[in-house]
């Protein structure tokens, strides 16, 4: 989230995000615990606690030279001993072990994923067609147990790219850009250039109406936003 370029566009991702959580972060939280008999407790989305934050000036939310989530670690500083306090932010996969999960599931699907299958990919998934073996695997399960004929229209991205909304917003836009964030999102963060770049040169963006990015992911191909 440092990286985005004035407080202000900062603030309308998080807006934008907040609006999006329920086909995301929320929805997998409830089908992950729902079928198991559990019912999810997610602090961090009280009503009281959103509405207060949203209020706070953006300029609060965008600090140069701190650490992310600055205020809500100055805030537990009487709480949380310092080394849990200021260690820096992991992706939860990341943070799982010392074994760099994304590196063993790319190793695997190339040992599963042939390059003769490989090379029939276009063929085979003419819709969102996989860039590499790992997105080629996933696209495979996925179609098991799912018709991707009925849903292709329908399906939406997986995650909500903090670069999303404000990578592009001058005339200086480079067709490639790899984000140096942290965790896993850092690895994923990348963004394709639409033929359309000429209407994105604007500084007040509009993710559903004026933003058409190609973002490319390793587990889901890509999508336009």
């Amino acid at each position: 989230m440092q990286r985005a370029p004035t407080a202000l566009l900062l603030h309308q991702e998080i807006l934008r995000r907040l609006r999006l959580l329920h086909q995301y972060d929320v929805l997998r939280c409830d089908r992950c615990t729902s079928p198991h008999g559990l019912e999810i407790r997610v602090p961090f989305l009280d009503k009281k606690f959103v509405s207060f934050v949203s209020r706070l000036p953006p300029s609060f939310k965008l600090i140069s030279g701190k650490i992310e989530k600055f205020i809500l670690r100055k805030s537990f500083k009487d709480l949380l001993p310092s080394e849990v306090l200021w260690r820096s932010k992991e992706g939860f996969s990341e943070a799982l072990g010392k074994m760099d999960i994304g590196e063993m599931l790319e190793k695997t699907a190339n040992l599963l994923i042939s390059d003769i299958k490989f090379g029939e990919r276009k063929k085979l998934f003419p819709f969102q067609t996989p860039e590499n073996k790992e997105e080629f695997w996933y696209r495979s399960l996925f179609e098991q147990k799912f018709e991707i004929n009925k849903l292709e229209k329908n399906l939406i991205h997986t995650k909500v790219y903090r670069t999303a909304a404000w990578q592009i917003q001058n005339n200086n836009l480079e067709e490639n850009f790899l984000s140096e964030s942290s965790g896993d999102e850092g690895k994923e963060n990348k963004l394709i250039i639409g033929k359309d770049i000429e209407n994105l040169k604007k500084n007040n963006l509009n993710v559903q109406n004026e933003l058409k990015v190609h973002i490319r992911r390793r587990s889901t191909g890509s999508i336009k936003l």
